[in-house]
């Protein structure tokens, strides 16, 4: 489905948005509740908007993988004018062979101008050449801006380059792109611009990208404690799970992370506090004792699984207690996976555990054999699985 979703992105993105709308349009009055299959697609195109995209549907549609395009790029004088010279590589195993598409190039000038190209690149090595008549510097450049096109890339570029594309970048993917391919930089050398983009950008997963890179910076604690405010409760999350190690210095705001609206942030900020202050933690249980985090009661069977670690042993019969079918399957699966990372099997989880294996809901049963496949691989538990299997009755289902 993924595949699909991306395709059909491609098919608006390549042949048009007014064309894609058209042959989608009949395609869906020519079909209503019927069974269709990729060739009534193909057939719209060629019914609706008189085109026959047989190289689109062949190498997206019915053959299997994905190009690998090598980019780079360098200025160059050709009869004392000015270019962008451009050279993109098919670099993707042979047997899949080569595609064709008509893909965007886009060269961003320093004085905030730009040119852009759209040529058909189909071979295994091309050579495209934007003309830059005013002899202007480049600040970087894009291939497929926007990123419509399901693919690979790899595209080196200089550290000044990603700052720029960061800063000006109009589509949000490319801005998010350069961030990620500034993880190979120390903090010393891009904590500010890093921190420019966390105030500028209002899209989450950036902001939260900017706090990973910056989470263990000693010169971003200031930074890190306004994050820890940030209204995205994933911004807030990736805070408690990049710091490592976690700094008595931002104990009590991170405290504060066990009353969160974020069930999921409460939750990890629970598991890394008891890890990293053990002294502390029937302070973190009592901070979040009647919360139990829905779905699946996750903050609650967290709280469970620490105080077990503790040799609670009424904790971990309520952990058993959770298991069972008593409870909904998502409380079920948590419980289960808590008791792996314990690494317990009292005789009381069995019945549980063998309701889980033969469930029709398919993804309480996955669990459940994940789970049993772990304990099979220890001598103790895969006996007492066996003795557990041969003492009961069966039906063939």
């Amino acid at each position: 489905y993924q595949k699909g979703s991306a395709i059909l992105d491609m098919m608006r993105h390549t042949f048009g948005n007014e064309t894609y709308r058209q042959v989608i349009r009949y395609y869906l009055q020519k079909h209503p509740y019927d069974v269709v299959e990729t060739n009534d697609l193909y057939q719209a195109f060629q019914d609706a908007a008189g085109l026959s995209p047989d190289w689109f549907f062949t190498q997206w549609l019915y053959r299997g993988g994905e190009p690998h395009y090598k980019v780079s790029y360098a200025t160059i004088q050709k009869v004392g004018k000015t270019f962008t010279q451009v050279i993109v590589e098919q670099i993707q195993d042979t047997s899949i062979g080569l595609f064709k598409m008509p893909i965007p190039l886009v060269v961003y000038y320093t004085d905030g101008s730009r040119d852009s190209v759209r040529p058909w690149i189909s071979e295994a090595r091309q050579v495209i050449e934007i003309p830059n008549p005013q002899n202007k510097p480049v600040g970087f450049v894009l291939f497929d801006p926007g990123g419509w096109i399901l693919k690979r890339v790899t595209f080196e570029k200089r550290p000044e380059e990603l700052f720029a594309q960061l800063e000006r970048a109009p589509d949000l993917l490319d801005r998010y792109d350069a961030l990620v391919a500034l993880r190979r930089l120390p903090a010393e050398a891009k904590r500010e611009a890093l921190q420019a983009a966390y105030k500028r950008e209002r899209f989450w997963a950036i902001r939260a990208e900017v706090v990973a890179q910056l989470a263990n910076d000693p010169k971003s604690q200031d930074f890190i404690r306004e994050a820890l405010r940030d209204p995205h409760s994933q911004v807030r999350f990736a805070v408690i799970a990049h710091l490592n190690p976690i700094s008595t210095s931002l104990l009590p705001d991170l405290e504060k992370l066990l009353r969160d609206s974020s069930y999921t942030v409460v939750t990890l900020a629970l598991e890394r506090l008891s890890e990293a202050f053990p002294r502390r933690v029937s302070a973190f249980l009592q901070a979040v004792r009647g919360v139990e985090g829905h779905p699946g009661r996750q903050v609650e069977i967290k709280a469970l699984e620490i105080a077990a670690r503790t040799g609670d042993r009424s904790a971990l019969e309520k952990l058993v207690d959770y298991a069972s079918l008593s409870f909904e399957f998502r409380t079920r699966q948590n419980a289960l996976r808590a008791l792996k990372r314990l690494n317990q099997m009292p005789p009381s989880l069995l019945p549980h555990l063998f309701d889980a294996l033969v469930s029709t809901n398919t993804r309480l049963a996955a669990v459940a054999r994940e789970i049993t496949e772990y304990w099979m691989e220890q001598t103790l538990f895969r006996q007492a699985l066996r003795n557990y299997y041969e003492k009961n009755p069966w039906t063939p289902e």
